[in-house]
């Protein structure tokens, strides 16, 4: 699940992203206002990934989350009101995810597809075709875009890749041959002869393994399928030795390209200890790349979660089967590879806190310098929370009386990102009922309100303090 601190860094990315889209909106592209929004929301993204490798943004009937866990409330309230998530919402999209190796002129294309007119949009042929022609279809995910790929023929589960396969002249009658206990000896010939053609051999074979595996689908269920392990006993007396590589190779492709994230779990999670089945096996991990890969690692991993929590005794071995597969996954070569990525964010992580922790201290002595740092003020609300829950008042007071004194500096970048870290901590001070130390601090929110401008995001915070102050 994804930590507090890291949805409020999401949430401030987000919202850079939102004030350079609605300065594109208002202002002539080459302004000044449009270049340092644009610049700022993408320096931000950039510090945001390389942290934690991709920012996966989801609606789900209208609630935000991040990595597939719901925001806070607090931030999901804050998220209303941007206009890129009613753009997402009208366009039918349910997910944004921006990862590692976006440049500039990427993120541009990005922003184009929120600052499009309703008239572009309708002349692209609507906001699907619009992200299509834009090469934007990796980043946007939702209803529209999976009807679009079904339209396409990229099928999703087990049943309807199935489907699909029959549709495409795989007899019912050669799937049940290699599902059966007892292979039948006159027709064991001419199946051999027809997984001979590799493109048929390829179609039957997955649809033999849709078929051994639909039902557990069906069920939700995590466990061994007598039936594929039949199957692949089967395959592995048929199909010839010579041939068994290859034709498993090119199985796992067609399986790769049309199964969702769930039913490529549930495949690579059945034990394949025969000749073919390991052969599927690791022709599936070459056809998967690395960001498949990472996603179906990551799905594991909530599922596990998930199923741990359970008190039934089925989710208990499903879990177990789960946690088996993740482990055998980490094994291979792409799992170390992203065992080393996690690791150096990890480390990078680690050097955070430290950073964290010397610019914090500094600001409790009486420097600002820590504040050009975008982290370090990311966490000022967080971190007065915590000296107060931890009765070290002392400690919280002294870093807010900087922030006051930032407010007097000529450095016009250290007097905003005073009256910013002001405004963070007034609205934890507000959601801890702190009113003794709101109160002592209603001056220097009067005093911030008059200094911003009608419409800026400082402004609209510091009016809802004082409106809390006062009422």
């Amino acid at each position: 699940m994804a930590s507090i601190d890291r949805q409020q860094h999401a949430l401030e990315v987000l919202k850079s992203i939102n004030k350079a889209i609605t300065n594109l909106r208002l202002y002539p592209e080459q302004s000044a206002q449009v270049l340092k929004a644009v610049e700022k929301a993408y320096t931000e993204l950039k510090a945001f990934v390389r942290l934690y490798q991709a920012l996966r943004f989801g609606l789900h009937k209208g609630v935000p989350s991040l990595d597939n866990a719901i925001f806070e409330r607090k931030e999901r309230e804050q998220l209303g009101a941007l206009s890129l998530i009613d753009s997402l919402e009208k366009a039918g999209f349910e997910a944004m995810t921006l990862a590692q190796g976006i440049d500039r002129k990427r993120f541009k294309q990005i922003l184009s597809f929120f600052t499009a007119t309703p008239e572009q949009i309708q002349k692209s042929g609507g906001s699907l075709a619009f992200v299509e022609k834009a090469g934007l279809m990796p980043v946007f995910r939702g209803e529209v875009a999976e009807k679009a790929a079904q339209d396409q023929g990229s099928v999703r589960r087990f049943s309807d890749f199935r489907q699909q396969l029959l549709a495409d002249g795989v007899k019912q009658e050669d799937i049940l041959f290699f599902l059966s206990p007892q292979l039948a000896g006159q027709h064991r010939e001419k199946i051999r002869q027809e997984l001979d053609d590799l493109d048929n051999c390829a179609r039957l074979l997955a649809a033999v393994a849709c078929s051994a595996l639909q039902s557990l689908q069906r069920e939700g269920v995590y466990q061994g399928a007598p039936d594929f392990h039949q199957a692949l006993e089967n395959i592995s007396a048929v199909l010839k030795e010579e041939k068994s590589e290859e034709g498993a190779a090119a199985t796992a492709a067609l399986l790769a390209t049309n199964l969702d994230r769930e039913s490529l779990v549930l495949l690579l999670s059945q034990t394949t200890a025969t000749r073919f089945g390991e052969a599927l096996f690791s022709g599936l991990l070459a056809a998967i790349d690395k960001e498949q890969f990472h996603a179906l690692v990551d799905f594991l991993r909530q599922e596990r979660e998930r199923l741990t929590g359970s008190l039934s005794e089925r989710d208990a071995e499903s879990a177990m089967l789960v946690d088996e597969t993740c482990r055998r996954l980490m094994t291979t070569v792409k799992g170390r590879q992203l065992h080393a990525v996690e690791s150096m964010g990890m480390t990078e992580k680690q050097r955070q806190s430290k950073r964290l922790q010397a610019g914090l201290s500094a600001l409790a002595r009486g420097s600002l310098e820590g504040l050009r740092s975008k982290e370090i003020l990311l966490h000022l609300a967080d971190t007065c929370e915590r000296l107060i829950v931890n009765k070290k008042e002392n400690v919280a007071a002294a870093i807010i009386q900087t922030l006051v004194g930032g407010l007097k500096l000529d450095d016009t970048d250290l007097r905003l990102r005073s009256e910013q870290g002001l405004g963070l901590v007034g609205e934890k001070l507000v959601s801890l009922g702190s009113w003794v130390w709101l109160e002592k601090l209603t001056p220097t929110y009067l005093l911030c309100l008059r200094r911003t401008e009608d419409g800026d995001e400082s402004c609209a915070r510091f009016v809802a303090i004082l409106q809390e102050i006062l009422t």
